[in-house]
């Protein structure tokens, strides 16, 4: 539709300054004429296609003394007097939203929530992006309590509805989700975990190990065992000798399991996993869902099996080789997070 309209002020264009084009001149004008309309059509599509909004750079302190910084995200179209607002928290090791995250949450998060009046807010974690201090030094409850700091500094602002915040966390960020909800019950309305594990530190690497291996052909019983092995020599390389930044995390999560806090989530809460994952199984984290509900999911609590999904939601075989370029979100992903965000968000 934009190139009919910019192709239709061309023309007029040249109706009215009666131009005429030399027929030696052909190439050349059709090279200058190319490039004005690409770039009229770089110049405007973002105004055709982003959902309004205006952006600001916030900055918060932690409970480690360490400024964060990140941004917060706001619609200029129905927008209420008070506008609610969605966390997200990024994954594991060296992710900023700036870089790892830019194409997910601008296809899954700002073209339908920022229509819908509600307004975003990322932040990186110590030591990425602007942020101060260390990311590798901190326990998945540092994570959290620098999700609670977040969550106090937007109630401080007056065009925050401090009464509806929701926080939604991928992969890593999907177990600090579960945390925030268990915690802060009080202070947010929902939260979403997607490809967050419901199972332990130890048994994530292990399905991780366990994909590599079986997308190379080894057999799945020969693969786990294998997979296994790998994560006990890992462990113990991250409490003896922590080399690199994510060993040194790792000593600090490495027991981490989250059953009890699972169990003790009380708010509206959204576990998302996608079928194609091979960092977290799915059906593994079913398995743990069900132990710990015995068999029986409280109301409060949605799980969501995406179908021919990859980790970040992408539809993608489970032994992908694909380049991310090319692949496309899941329509499903999307609409089941957007639905429940916006109906938990409703005044």
């Amino acid at each position: 539709m934009i190139f009919w309209a910019l192709t239709s002020l061309l023309k007029s264009v040249r109706k009215l300054t009666n131009f005429k084009k030399p027929k030696h001149n052909t190439g050349l004008l059709l090279t200058v004429g190319s490039i004005i309309l690409i770039t009229l059509m770089l110049l405007l599509t973002p105004y055709c296609y982003s959902a309004p909004l205006f952006k600001e750079r916030i900055t918060f302190i932690n409970q480690q003394g360490d400024t964060l910084h990140g941004n917060l995200l706001m619609p200029s179209e129905n927008v209420p007097a008070k506008i609610p607002v969605v966390i997200f928290l990024v994954g594991s090791a060296r992710s900023a939203f700036e870089t790892n995250y830019e194409g997910f949450l601008k296809e899954n998060f700002e073209k339908y929530l920022l229509a819908k009046g509600i307004g975003l807010c990322y932040f990186n974690k110590p030591g990425m992006g602007l942020s101060q201090g260390k990311w590798y030094q901190q326990s998945f409850q540092d994570r959290a309590n620098d999700t609670k700091s977040c969550i106090d500094f937007l109630k401080g602002l007056p065009v925050i509805d401090s009464n509806r915040i929701g926080v939604v966390g991928h992969s890593q960020g999907g177990w600090i989700a579960q945390m925030a909800a268990a915690q802060f019950y009080k202070d947010i309305k929902f939260a979403v975990s997607l490809s967050g594990p419901a199972y332990s530190v130890k048994k994530q690497l292990i399905s991780d190990f366990t994909s590599s291996q079986t997308c190379k052909g080894i057999e799945k019983s020969k693969a786990l065992r294998k997979a296994k092995r790998k994560t006990s020599f890992v462990f113990a390389m991250a409490s003896i000798l922590p080399v690199n930044e994510n060993l040194k995390q790792l000593r600090r999560i490495k027991k981490y399991n989250p059953d009890s806090t699972i169990s003790t989530i009380t708010i509206p809460f959204l576990f998302m996993f996608g079928e194609n994952d091979k960092l977290v199984y799915h059906d593994w984290c079913m398995e743990s869902l069900s132990t710990i509900f015995k068999n029986q999911l409280p109301v409060n609590i949605q799980v969501a099996a995406i179908k021919g999904v990859n980790h970040s939601f992408e539809e993608a075989p489970f032994c992908s080789g694909t380049k991310r370029s090319n692949l496309g979100y899941s329509k499903d992903f999307q609409d089941i997070l957007v639905n429940f965000v916006a109906t938990n968000l409703k005044e």
